[in-house]
């Protein structure tokens, strides 16, 4: 909203009067502070667009693994299989890792140590 609104107040500065402007030159001191002011607006609205784009990446990233673990529980077990609880360790976090950033390092991981296993079962 602010976006639309500095580009109003631009558009009514240089406007000429018969369209309801002042008909200000573009380099007009006033002119000018609401071209810096639609500048600024414009630069404020793609910073949060890329962060909102950014979160929702991270998000979806994060609630895809769920979902899967929700459909594979709900359908994709075999017959006669029971889920038992295991306890194990939870994964090691980097100094100043996030969950989100350690994820695609630990699946990076499991693929590294799933090719070795391939590597020894296909050894002499």
């Amino acid at each position: 909203m602010a976006r639309i609104d500095a580009e109003n107040a631009l558009r009514k500065r240089t406007n000429h009067p018969q369209e309801f402007g002042d008909g200000l030159a573009p380099d007009h001191p006033l002119a000018i502070a609401a071209q810096r002011t639609l500048d600024r607006a414009t630069e404020d609205f793609e910073r949060i667009k890329q962060r909102a784009e950014t979160k929702t990446a991270a998000w979806q990233a994060a609630s895809g693994a769920l979902a899967n673990a929700e459909t594979w529980l709900k359908r994709g077990r075999p017959g006669g299989c029971t889920l038992e609880a295991v306890e194990i360790e939870p994964p090691k976090l980097n100094k100043n890792d996030v969950l989100l950033d350690a994820v695609p390092r630990l699946q990076r991981r499991g693929r590294e140590l799933k090719a070795h296993i391939h590597r020894v079962r296909s050894a002499c």
